[in-house]
């Protein structure tokens, strides 16, 4: 993944944030697997603790 898609898929995480989509289960993986890609692996793993707290 290039440097424009990180910034995208950061810019959804934050639209996401604001919409309060972060608990749906459809998005929440996506923006793991999202992570997972493109930066390293701690950023899925704070994802995955904030969703299960």
């Amino acid at each position: 993944m290039n440097f424009l898609g990180v910034m995208v898929g950061k810019l959804v995480h934050e639209s996401v944030l604001k919409c309060g989509l972060d608990q749906d289960v459809f998005v929440g993986t996506s923006l793991i697997y999202m992570y997972g890609k493109c930066e390293p692996k701690l950023k899925s793993v704070e994802i995955t603790e904030q969703r299960e707290s």
